[in-house]
């Protein structure tokens, strides 16, 4: 487990309309920034659908709800979605009760 406040990501990986960010750490109002400007980075005005990969993400707080809805909205703005994979059943139960889960596009 990282450092509270730590979030790393592996190379993001560009597969044509795709971006896959696989995260490890906690995911919080500290990492929030950083994770946006990685996405709004490689968002280039196409269509790219935001792949977030939180298999070795242990914590969320409110921040990093707030970066799942930032990367949802810079995917849309691209004319893409927000998919999230490997999520943990607690993050999943902190996506429901807040109602971020319906903005996420379910892995296909």
């Amino acid at each position: 487990m990282s450092a509270p406040g730590d979030v790393t990501t592996a190379d993001p990986a560009r597969h044509d309309n795709r971006l896959v960010i696989a995260l490890t750490g906690d995911l919080d109002t500290r990492t929030d920034a950083p994770l946006q400007h990685l996405i709004s980075d490689r968002v280039d005005g196409v269509p790219v659908d935001v792949v977030l990969d939180l298999a070795e993400v242990d914590f969320m707080d409110c921040g990093g709800i707030r970066a799942v809805i930032r990367a949802h909205h810079l995917a849309q703005a691209s004319g893409g979605t927000l998919v999230v994979i490997n999520v943990k059943p607690h993050i999943a139960w902190l996506f429901q009760i807040t109602g971020v889960g319906a903005l996420i596009t379910p892995p296909g």
